[in-house]
């Protein structure tokens, strides 16, 4: 019969028009991802020397800022950015995790860039498994016996607690960023791993800043 002729033919040319907008919303959609891959170092900047870090008895916290550009025609969905910390005794060798978080989540319009601020502060961290490993205490022996002595020194010795644990564990920072891109149809990943390591903050070695501070006290 004719009508169903016409509604095969309806049929026919919807699914053609549904079939060529796949293709060429993925054709589009490689093509923008291959854009921002292509200049990642443009598209992805972030400066190490920029991160704030602090871990010990005055509290634990890390902040640090990137900028991403969604060079491409699609929205980023539910971009997200999540940040681990895992530590090693440069004794030991024991390897703790003290912080693995999302901490951050968005949907980043295409042709657009963003200055992302990521903080992570004190109720983030998983400060026994780290104490643990120091025997319960943020500071070494020598800093714990003065304070046993005299308590009115921790507040003055407390800054020693972040070199010290810098002094022992080799600090690996793992940035991972996972999102759908392309309507939902390719799934985009990055990790980025970077080091703290006491040189980076300190140009004397611990004992020489310990016995530096205990001279400005008088101790």
């Amino acid at each position: 019969m004719a009508w169903q002729k016409i509604v095969r033919l309806i049929m026919k040319i919807v699914i053609a028009f549904i079939t060529l907008s796949v293709a060429l919303t993925s054709i589009v959609g490689g093509i923008s991802i291959v854009l921002i891959a292509s200049d990642i170092e443009n598209n992805f900047q972030i400066n190490e020397s920029d991160i704030q870090a602090n871990f010990g008895a005055s509290g634990n916290n890390i902040s640090l800022s990137f900028n991403f550009t969604n060079d491409g025609y699609f929205a980023f969905e539910n971009f997200t950015v999540s940040l681990k910390i895992d530590m090693e005794n440069k004794s030991s060798a024991d390897q703790i995790i003290f912080l693995d978080r999302e901490i951050y989540q968005n949907t980043l319009e295409g042709k657009n860039s963003y200055m992302i601020d990521l903080v992570a502060t004190g109720e983030f961290f998983n400060n026994q498994s780290l104490l643990g490993d120091m025997g319960g205490t943020w500071n070494d022996p020598e800093v714990d016996a003065l304070i046993a002595t005299n308590s009115s020194l921790e507040p003055l010795l407390r800054p020693l607690s972040f070199p010290y644990i810098l002094n022992n564990y080799d600090i690996n920072v793992t940035l991972s960023i996972a999102s759908k891109y392309n309507l939902g149809l390719i799934d985009f990943g990055l990790d980025l791993e970077f080091s703290i390591a006491y040189d980076d903050y300190f140009s004397i070695s611990y004992s020489q800043y310990k016995q530096n501070l205990k001279d400005d006290y008088g101790l």
